[in-house]
């Protein structure tokens, strides 16, 4: 599973995520390296760095090049949703829990051809 964004939710997902013996991965940006990152290491979660290093290459890697299972798009940003379709695996799903805004695109085609669910969870419901 792939959590992308190591803020407060993505911190707790990926924690409860990975209690439950799921392999867990989160990646963020450069400005998480000082605190966030760090502390999910500690807690025994591999992390990744998106802007120092190939996501892709990690997710070919960590996958065997069939894409994770499901990813959770915590970011908050507009294009978490785009990062996550790029990383999702043929007939996985994807969980929006960030808010995007109003200026998110979402080019379908890939998420149909490749048969993804797309999910959303707000409020803890």
């Amino acid at each position: 599973m792939l959590v992308e964004g190591p803020r407060p939710i993505g911190v707790l997902t990926a924690a409860v995520v990975d209690s439950l013996g799921t392999n867990v991965v989160v990646s963020d940006l450069s400005k998480d390296t000082r605190y966030r990152l760090p502390l999910l290491e500690k807690l025994g979660i591999e992390t990744v760095n998106s802007q120092e290093g190939d996501l892709r290459s990690y997710t070919d890697e960590f996958t065997d090049g069939l894409g994770f299972d499901v990813v959770f798009d915590t970011t908050g940003h507009e294009s978490g949703v785009e990062t996550a379709a790029e990383h999702v695996g043929k007939g996985g799903q994807i969980v929006v829990v960030g808010l995007p805004g109003e200026e998110s695109e979402l080019f379908m085609t890939p998420l149909v051809k490749g048969e993804v669910d797309l999910d959303t969870s707000y409020g803890s419901t």
